[in-house]
């Protein structure tokens, strides 16, 4: 039986992510569970596999690529709970390799994609280390707020600092205005998110300057990546966003080979920053109706 996706779920749910090969970030405790409302994901755990189901605005009952080792029962199964319904067989998220298996196994009626949603994706050496010229303008920023502000820290987010970081965004989202639909649905997810924050067991870290802070990130490792799902800074210090950036990278990003720092989400502001970084990849995600 389909069931609504909740916090308590998370052991349930966090063995089947392991599984995952795609590297996108919508299959991770944070992009999942934190967007859990928005989404209207639902879940379903049968034959040691994981379906999930979900809204996007107005396509209404879709399916991810199911998560288990087997693929054509997974898949008839998702036939004939699509038959009994009567909605159509719709996959979405869908990475380019499941694009291509669904394409070699049954008949594709149509595929779609929108770059806002797609991931960008970076070897983790390169926004550690920001070697050669293509990254001399985010070093430039770093070595500017190292000259201006000498004593700024990088700590983790602990019980003891919690409350700091949710008056940090207090202030942060009142200064900040909200032009989008999905930028006011971002603050209430990321309060909510910071109301439960050792619920998610995700990696979280703090800029300060003199005990104030400026910057926050959180993200999490699913084998060998490292995720941003948050990351807010105040602009009025110059070089706060590389340098969290890179400070969130050298703590939780030197043990793995990849980051992945998620969509633009449309805005070209975002997308402009994440380009900059020069990633090896933008991820793709589809929305695939198959006939079988």
């Amino acid at each position: 039986m389909w069931k609504k996706l909740e916090l308590e779920d998370i052991p349930k749910i966090s063995p089947f992510l392991n599984l995952l090969s795609s590297h996108l970030s919508d299959f991770t405790i944070g992009g999942m569970f934190m967007w859990k409302d928005y989404f209207n994901i639902e879940y379903l755990i049968k034959n040691n596999s994981l379906f999930l189901k979900l809204d996007i605005k107005d396509k209404k009952n879709m399916f991810t690529f199911p998560i288990g080792s087997d693929f054509q029962g997974n898949i008839a199964y998702l036939k004939e709970y699509s038959d009994l319904n009567k909605i159509p067989l719709i996959f979405s998220i869908v990475s380019d390799r499941e694009l291509k298996i669904l394409e070699e196994n049954y008949k594709v009626v149509s595929v779609s994609n929108s770059d806002e949603w797609s991931d960008y994706f970076y070897l983790s050496n390169d926004l550690i280390e920001l070697n050669g010229r293509k990254y001399s303008t985010q070093r430039n920023h770093i070595n500017k707020f190292i000259r201006t502000y000498r004593d700024y820290e990088f700590v983790p987010i602990t019980k003891n600092n919690i409350g700091l970081v949710i008056d940090f965004l207090k202030e942060f989202y009142e200064k900040y205005e909200k032009t989008s639909s999905i930028s006011i649905e971002d603050e209430n997810i990321t309060f909510e998110f910071f109301n439960n924050y050792f619920k998610y067991n995700l990696l979280g870290g703090i800029l300060k300057i003199q005990n104030k802070i400026i910057a926050i990130s959180v993200g999490e490792i699913i084998n060998d990546t490292l995720f941003i799902h948050i990351e807010k800074a105040d602009r009025e210090y110059l070089g706060a966003y590389q340098m969290i950036n890179n400070e969130f990278a050298k703590y939780y990003g030197k043990d793995v080979t990849y980051i992945n720092r998620e969509e633009d989400v449309g805005d070209e502001g975002l997308r402009k920053a994440k380009l900059m970084y020069n990633p090896i990849e933008i991820l793709k995600k589809y929305i695939v109706e198959v006939k079988i």
